[in-house]
């Protein structure tokens, strides 16, 4: 071994210079050790401490006597801390490593080095003589003495070096930074150690070598050879100078680790022995020690290292059941409680202290002996210690105060301990008194009843507040918590209670079972044993709670599916093994039954597994025994005699036992016997008990009483079953076991000879079991089964007859079931009648044979009657057809009516044979129906209805009939003469018929005969509803869409209207709906279409409609206002369109059709509605721009119309008028909205149009006007400006082409710039023009404002900006983006310019006039001209100024050049004329011939525009309609009324020469029409040329005078005109057809006048028929209202006829008695 310091520190004695006290040195190293072993290398890592001596050691090692010894202070131990990184148990063998190895071992965990002397005494050892005896024996020399002395002082460093060596293991452990070992290699150590966990205890040394040999070779099993020796004498050396001295220097260093891993000093600390050791002999289990450990500061060392310190004298304190048992008492909320088995141990354990003595023992401390016969469990007092002296130990770090008494003890301290016990358990006492406790408790507390054991109580002391472990795994204190007691079978009752039971494993122990099943601790700690009563009253707290609520829930039905679960406290209820051990616990006494009646808790089977409920067990099923009723009984009063402990039965007899073989053998017998039972009791709900469940219910009362047969138990079942109303029919039943079941029940009913209950007869008829001739089974339903005597004439075959002979044994059962016989009438109605259609032929002809015979007998019989009624026996008249009808199925064939309306429908009436006069006799008594019936009229009316649709299916509609008519198409005369003989029918027998049912069938039926249209003139017949139809004098209000009742008799009466939902009027929403429908497109196809001859003209109409609408005004709702404010039904201009009211004004001053027109007079009493309607006063600037704003929503984009661009413009006309009489629109930027019409005759807005002003009109044509939307031409400027409306000037301006320069002139031809310049300052040139400029302000307002300072001002600044250049080219831009928009026309390229592509002008002005260019014109253009037009542009005015011969003429005579060509004017400007004005007479504008349309009898307003044309073939021209006018009444073709057809110039058309204009704001889409042939469309045929006043004077004089005021067409006239219609439409008519259609008008208008002439003689007629009916009806005895009157009566002289006065004592009206009749005779 190499000296690891240096020679000179302590050769030479000078170790104080090396170290900074007189303290060893002390060198550590880390070693590792490559060894091989087996062909396995591995590396051992050594921690080697070495310690240089000190004190003695030094001395000797230095004196010079020992110099020849060449003694080395250094000594130290090494550690094997790792094997490859890893910790390892294994430990050399040879611990003592010398300069000579040793002969013997010393085990210890480390290996000891040093410089040690070695002895010779056969061997080679630290001490020469290894036994005592022989070291006393033996005489030491000098040498001896010195080598032992120097090896026990070498072992003070070994000290050194192991106690250093622990405390580096640690620091090397926790905090690897304070360690001096070298960094490389304290993580691997660190990693190393951390992983051996509390075995670096194993680094300390033992001075047993037994155990410190065990510790070492632990679970390798490397075991010493026994050639080894031991060095005794070594081995106490280092005892006594090595491992006592560690341990005393190592109780006072922060080695010793807690379970907690902190690091303390021994004194600091608890021990807790282990298993196997001990200090005095006390031994705990070590569950008990690992619960211990987590409550006391307990050290996790070795239990051998206290045998170590204790060898030192140092005092070591240890755990004592007293101190468990007051830890569990303060801290159980804190404890946790991880395994049962372990806290019960502990419980054991700190209960141990009590001895069992008997009631006759003496406790120790000689305190006298207790009255109480039980046996009690006392307090030890004996308390172990570990020293001789008392010690008191505080434990501080639990807060735990643990005093130990004298091993003798002390009488006095356990009197004091007892006395505060007991009054700590009197308190709790008088707390649990003050809670109720129960009264056994109070007794013994109060010294009442039986007196306690003061023993006992200080036990109970003791005990209360312990936790004491449930079945649950929780803690509860004992005599704070009531708890329950019970083993583990009744535990498992209660499962989910189980924290209330004490854990069933406590009661296995033997001393906690004998406390806790004490009566008298039980009633001291409120423990409770387990019993019947307490499982009911906590039943609802076992199961599951949705279980337990759908038991106990309102519905409690009797019984529940049970799933058989192995654990309890499913959702499913209780486990089988649950119902089990609840049945083997109960002793079926009544009394504890009834506590479980609410619970289903017997086992059952009802198609699966039930549980019934306790009360309902008399319904449970289980077969009597076979055995003699007798032992049946012996048994069941043998075990009611049976001995039960705490509700728990403890014995059971074999009688209990047979009576379960008995009903066990009961159901073997019975599913061998009648397998089919079970099945159906099951199936009539009667729940079968499990057999599985018989050994433990056999004494449970739902046993049937024995004496009782089968059949009377099954029959008391259903009986039961049905009364608690849970029986079922069971069905799915054999023929065989019917049989049999029926047999078992008849031979009983007849063998026994038992008579059953009514109840049960009862039970017994709703079985399916009884067998019908048919070979069914059926159950017994009141009278409907029946028995059949054999003597019978007919034998039905019906599953209602039974099969049983009326003689058996059978019938006689079954006659006391209450079945009967049946005697021939009741077989006929009941078997012989019903399904008469489905038998055989032949028996249908027996029936029918018997009933015609024996029909006066059978008709006596109502039962025969009414069944007859509701067969099917009659068969009709249809050949082809083989059904049989009831006879109330079938019409009388008498019935005109009938057969006029089902004519064709041969089934409806009876047949060949059934229409003999007795079967009709036979069928009218049974019901065959006639037109007097409801059901049969009302059949008639849907037949009529049918015929009508039928018939309407082939019709087609043109256009205007669709929208008109509601789209119905006509019916045929034939079927609207049915509907009128069923209408007239009704009418004739209204009273008869009369019902509300009855009415509000018939109302909806559409069988009523009506018109549809115009009344009277092109009507169409129709079939209608009376709730759809009207009455004809409330045609106006709903023609379009109603169906009109045009004759009186077809009116019911009036009282029946509101049956027949009839209105008069009719309803608003009908009424709406008409208003609708002609008001669709402005009314123009209704007016167009509208008949002259119908008598009312469209204002009278109207005026019918609103004196309706003056009547319900009051009821309608908003909702209806506001939607009759949308619909256009008030005509206007003349009946020429429809309109909403709040298109017409109270008055208006100007034309404003077709958009705003004046109320018309006719509709004056009416304006109150009107005002709601939203009829206007006067037209005012908001109403102008509500006009407008609706019309461009209405119009769109379209086109519009001649007339509505008048109108527009009369619009704006009067909004510019009324602004600039200063009006002004209410808080409205009237200017962004106003709409204007464009070039297009398009309605826009304002802002997106300009107006073509004097500036702007100079480049109209040099622009690209595609870019530009212009404002129409029509409109003024003034209203323009007015409105805002830009002006062109505005956004296109003129400015100089970039790319050209200019090139300036001093002369154009001879006249030279400044000549002209002197000529514009010139006054007398200045005053000449001012004179021009004023007297043409007359006729342009815009030069009013000039004066001459302004004139000659404007002059001058042309004078100085004036210039000639050679050619001037510009380009025009719009605003504000400047895009080019010059266009070169060729109009305005000149001779001289054909070769520029730019555009090029004569002379240029900027916006600013800072610019003024004149180009040198050609010779043919004059150059003062374009001066003029300069000046004329400078002084602003819009048309050229006259003066260009003023700049030639000499100096001065401008005036008079002025007044020599008159250039001054005095005329007033003539007011300008709009656009339509100047319309009149021109040909028609393209875009208004596609709005053209034809209505030849369409009136026509005053002032509206048409087109015309004079014969077919010319082009259509603009005309004005000078008045207004409409065709005549009574012309029902065309008719003539004048035109303006040219300013001032009226003519007279035919109306097929004139065509209207389709409004384009009363249609959302135009349609494309326009007049075929017509010349605007083809404008390849050559117009018409016409004279311009000679022609049309021709024209006019041709027409006589006569007929063109009359306004009558000729024939000739109206079939030239059709003959131009047809030409239009592309068909031509030769003569012949238009002679004939000429002829044909001439006789229609003969037959007129001689229709008209018919009426007149028939009005004549029928007043004198009227009169002669009053005459007659004045002689019509009042009375009889039949014969005419001949007698009189005295006195009161009342008449009568003879008949009636030969009836009579008293007169009838005055009740005079007659005294005498008088003749009379009529003159």
């Amino acid at each position: 071994m190499r000296n690891p310091f240096s020679e000179k520190k302590w050769r030479k004695f000078q170790l104080s210079r090396l170290f900074s006290s007189s303290h060893a040195a002390i060198k550590m190293h880390v070693i590792d050790v490559s060894v091989c072993s087996e062909g396995t290398t591995f590396v051992d890592r050594w921690l080697l401490v070495l310690t240089l001596g000190s004190g003695q050691t030094r001395n000797m090692a230095l004196d010079r006597r020992y110099l020849a010894y060449n003694l080395t202070p250094i000594a130290g131990i090494a550690a094997l801390i790792s094997r490859n990184g890893h910790h390892t148990n294994i430990y050399p063998t040879g611990s003592i490593m010398t300069p000579l190895p040793l002969s013997g071992h010393i085990n210890l965990p480390v290996t000891v080095f040093g410089c040690f002397l070695v002895c010779h005494n056969r061997g080679r050892y630290l001490f020469k003589y290894q036994d005592k005896g022989a070291s006393a024996a033996g005489n030491y020399d000098a040498g001896n003495q010195l080598i032992e002395s120097w090896n026990r002082e070498l072992m003070s460093c070994v000290l050194d070096s192991y106690v250093e060596m622990v405390l580096e293991i640690h620091k090397l452990r926790r905090d690897t930074s304070s360690s001096i070992i070298d960094s490389s290699t304290r993580t691997a150590i660190n990693r190393s150690l951390k992983a051996s966990g509390d075995q670096l205890y194993s680094f300390w040394p033992r001075s047993s070598e037994r155990e410190v040999l065990n510790d070492q070779l632990g679970d390798h099993n490397n075991t010493l050879s026994s050639s080894t020796a031991v060095l005794k004498a070594d081995w106490e050396c280092l005892k006594e100078r090595v491992i006592h001295p560690f341990y005393s220097r190592i109780v006072d260093l922060p080695v010793w680790q807690l379970f907690s891993g902190n690091l303390v000093k021994a004194e600091e600390g608890m021990f807790l022995s282990q298993p196997g050791n001990g200090i005095v002999g006390s031994v705990l289990p070590a569950t008990v020690c690992s619960f211990v450990k987590e409550h006391y500061p307990v050290f996790s060392v070795p239990w051998e290292l206290v045998t170590e310190i204790l060898a030192v004298g140092f005092p070591v304190r240890e755990i004592r059941p007293k101190m468990v048992r007051d830890l569990l008492k303060v801290s159980s909320k804190s404890i946790t409680l991880r395994s049962v088995d372990m806290y019960i141990d502990v419980i054991e354990y700190c209960l141990s202290d009590f001895q069992h003595t008997g009631s006759s023992s003496l406790p120790i401390d000689n305190a006298p002996v207790d009255l109480a016969s039980t046996n009690v469990l006392l307090p030890e007092t004996s308390v172990r210690s570990t020293s001789s002296q008392l010690e008191s130990n505080t434990h501080n770090s639990t807060g735990i105060t643990t005093q130990g008494a004298g091993s003798s003890g002390d009488a006095l301290e356990m009197v004091t301990s007892l006395g505060k016990a007991l009054f700590d358990f009197g308190r709790g006492v008088v707390d649990d008194i003050g809670r109720g406790a129960p009264s056994a408790y109070r007794n013994s507390v109060t010294g009442t009843g039986q007196p306690r054991d003061l023993r006992l109580m200080s036990i109970a002391a003791e005990l209360k507040g312990l936790p004491c472990p449930t079945a649950t795994g929780h803690l509860k204190k004992l005599g704070v918590t009531e708890l329950w007691v019970g083993n583990k079978e009744q535990q498992s009752l209660m499962v989910p209670l189980g924290e209330k039971f004490v854990h069933p494993k406590v009661l296995d122990r033997q001393l906690l079972g004998d406390i806790f099943s004490n009566s008298s601790l039980q009633a001291l700690l409120k423990l409770k044993n387990f019993s019947l009563n307490l499982l009911a009253h906590h039943m609802k707290l076992i199961f599951h709670e949705d279980w337990v609520n759908h038991v106990m829930g309102p519905n409690m039905a009797p019984w529940l599916s049970w799933e058989k679960l192995p654990g309890s406290g499913s959702h499913g209820g209780p486990s089988s093994e649950w119902v089990r051990i609840f049945w083997k616990s109960f002793k079926g006494s009544q009394e504890e039954l009834s506590l479980f009646s609410d619970w289903p808790l017997i086992p059952a089977f009802l198609g699966r597994p039930v549980l019934s409920r306790v009360r309902e067990r008399h319904l449970v099923f289980i077969p009597p025994p076979f055995e003699h009723p007798t032992s049946i009984t012996r048994i069941l009063e043998t075990d009611s005699t049976e001995s039960h402990v705490d509700g728990v039965r403890v014995s059971r007899d074999n009688s209990e036992a047979e009576l379960a073989e008995s009903y066990t053998s009961a159901f073997a017998r019975l599913k061998i016997s009648y397998p089919w039972l079970l099945p159906m009791l099951n199936q009539c709900n009667i729940p079968i008990f499990d057999e599985a469940f018989i050994d433990c219910t056999a004494l449970s009362n739902c046993f049937s009483t024995p004496g009782r047969s089968l059949g009377q138990v099954i029959a008391s079942k259903l009986v039961a079953v049905k009364q608690a109303g849970y029986f079922t029919e069971p069905t799915d039943f054999s023929t065989s076991n019917c049989d049999a079941l029926f047999s078992l029940f008849s031979d009983e009913f007849f063998s026994s000879g038992f008579r059953y209950a009514q109840e049960e007869i009862e039970v017994l008829r709703s079985l399916p079991i009884y067998k019908t001739v048919v070979g069914s089974y059926t159950k017994l339903q009141g009278q409907d089964q029946c028995m059949i005597p054999s003597n019978s004439f007919f034998k039905p075959y019906d599953e209602h007859c039974l099969s049983y002979a009326t003689d058996s044994h059978q019938s006689s059962f079954v006659r006391a079931l209450g079945v009967l016989e049946l005697h021939d009438q009741q077989i006929l109605v009941r078997f012989g009648l019903p399904g008469f259609e489905r038998k055989p032929q032949n028996v249908q002809e027996e029936i029918l044979v018997y009933i015609f015979k024996n029909w006066h007998n059978l008709q006596s019989d109502q039962s025969v009657v009414e069944a007859l009624k509701e067969t099917k026996f009659v068969r009709s008249s249809d050949e082809f057809s083989t059904d049989l009808l009831k006879p109330v199925e079938l019409f009388d064939p008498g019935d005109a009516l009938l057969i006029s309306i089902f004519f064709g429908e041969r089934k409806k009436f009876p047949g060949e044979r059934f229409s003999t006069e007795g079967w009709i006799r036979i069928l009218r008594k049974l019901g065959l129906r006639t037109a007097k019936e409801v059901d049969v009229i009302i059949e008639c009316a849907r037949r009529v209805e049918f015929l009508g649709i039928e018939c309407m299916k082939s019709s087609n509609l043109d256009d205007f009939e669709s929208d008109t008519t509601s789209s119905r198409p006509e019916v045929s005369s034939e079927v609207w003469g049915l509907g009128g003989s069923v209408v007239e029918f009704v009418i004739s027998h209204f009273a008869l018929f009369f019902s509300n049912n009855f009415c509000e069938l018939l109302g909806k039926i559409a069988c009523v005969p009506a018109e549809l249209g115009f009344p009277s003139v092109g009507c169409k017949r129709v079939l209608a509803s009376y709730s759809e139809a009207v009455l004809s004098k409330d045609w106006p209000l709903a023609w379009s869409c109603a169906p009109i009742l045009c004759k009186q008799h077809i009116v019911p009466p009036e009282y029946s209207w509101g049956a027949l939902h009839l209105r008069s009027p009719p309803a608003f929403s009908t009424v709406l709906k008409h208003l609708q429908v002609i008001g669709k497109n402005g009314g123009e196809d209704t007016l167009a279409h509208w008949p002259i001859a119908s008598g009312l003209n469209i204002e009278e109409c109207t005026c019918e409609i609103l004196k309706y609408l003056d009547k319900i005004w009051g009821s309608l709702s908003p909702s209806d206002v506001a939607e009759l404010r949308g619909v256009a039904f008030l005509p206007a201009a003349n009946g020429t369109r429809l309109v909403t009211a709040d298109a017409l004004f109270a008055r208006l001053m100007i034309n404003l059709s077709p958009f705003a027109f004046e109320l018309p007079a006719v509709y004056l009493p009416f304006a109150k509605i009107l005002k709601d309607l939203g009829l206007q006063d006067v037209l005012t600037l908001s109403a102008a721009k509500d006009l407008l704003l609706n019309l461009q929503k209405a119009c769109g984009y379209q086109h519009l119309n001649p007339n509505e661009l008048r109108a527009v413009m009369e619009i704006l006309n009067f909004i510019c008028d009324q602004i600039g009489e200063g009006k002004k629109f209410d808080g409205y930027d009237w200017k962004s909205e106003v709409i204007v019409p464009d070039d297009g005759c398009r309605l826009v807005h304002s802002t997106s149009c300009v107006y073509v002003d004097s500036d702007g009109s100079r480049f109209v044509k040099c622009i690209d006007t595609s870019r530009i939307r212009f404002v129409h031409a029509d409109l003024p400027e003034r209203v323009c400006i007015v409105l805002g409306i830009k002006k062109l000037s505005d956004v296109v301006i003129e400015e100089l082409d970039e790319n050209h320069s200019l090139q300036t002139l001093g002369s154009v031809g001879s006249v030279s710039l400044a000549t002209i310049k002197q000529k514009l300052l010139s006054k007398s040139l200045q005053s000449a023009v001012w004179t021009v400029v004023n007297s043409m302000g007359c006729h342009i307002p815009a030069l009013n404002s000039i004066s001459l300072e302004a004139t000659e001002s404007f002059l001058n600044s042309t004078s100085e900006k004036l210039q000639f250049v050679k050619y001037i080219k510009t380009r025009f831009l719009l605003l504000p983006n400047l895009v080019d928009v010059t266009r070169t026309a060729k109009d305005f390229i000149i001779p001289e310019w054909n070769n520029e592509s730019s555009h090029q002008t004569l002379y240029y002005m900027n916006k600013t006039r800072s610019c003024i260019l004149i180009a040198e014109p050609p010779t043919y253009i004059s150059l003062f001209d374009l001066i003029s037009i300069v000046v004329s542009q400078v002084l602003g005015s819009p048309i050229i100024l006259p003066i260009g011969s003023l700049f030639d003429c000499p100096e001065g005579y401008e005036i008079a050049v002025v007044n020599i060509l008159k250039l001054c004017s005095d005329k007033k400007e003539v007011e300008p004329t709009h656009g339509s004005n100047n319309m009149v007479g021109k040909e028609l504008l393209p875009q208004d011939a596609r709005l053209v349309q034809f209505h030849p009898l369409r009136p026509f307003y005053s002032g509206e525009i048409v087109a015309w044309r004079s014969q077919h073939g010319e082009k259509l021209k603009y005309g004005r309609v000078s008045e207004d006018v409409r065709p005549p009444a009574g012309q029902a073709a065309l008719y003539r009324f004048k035109i303006e057809v040219a300013p001032g110039v009226t003519q007279a058309v035919l109306s097929s020469q004139v065509f209207s204009f389709k409004s384009v704001s009363a249609s959302s889409t135009l349609k494309e029409t326009s007049v075929h042939d017509s010349p605007v469309l083809g404008r390849n045929r050559p117009p018409i040329d016409l004279p311009e006043s000679s022609g049309r004077g021709e024209i006019n004089s041709q027409v006589p005078s006569l007929r063109e005021q009359s306004g009558k067409v000729s024939a000739v006239e109206l079939v030239q005109a059709v003959n131009e219609i047809l030409s239009a439409a592309g068909i031509n008519m030769d003569v012949e057809k238009q002679a004939l259609l000429q002829k044909t008008i001439d006789l229609q208008d003969n037959l007129k006048e001689s229709q008209a002439a018919l009426l007149l003689e028939q009005e004549k007629v029928e007043r004198s028929t009227k009169e002669a009916d009053t005459a007659k009806a004045a002689w019509i005895c009042r009375v009889c209202l039949s014969s005419e009157v001949d007698i009189t009566i005295v006195p009161c002289g009342h008449v009568l006829c003879r008949k009636c006065s030969s009836a009579v004592s008293k007169c009838p009206f005055c009740r005079l008695q007659v005294t005498k009749a008088i003749r009379i005779f009529r003159p």
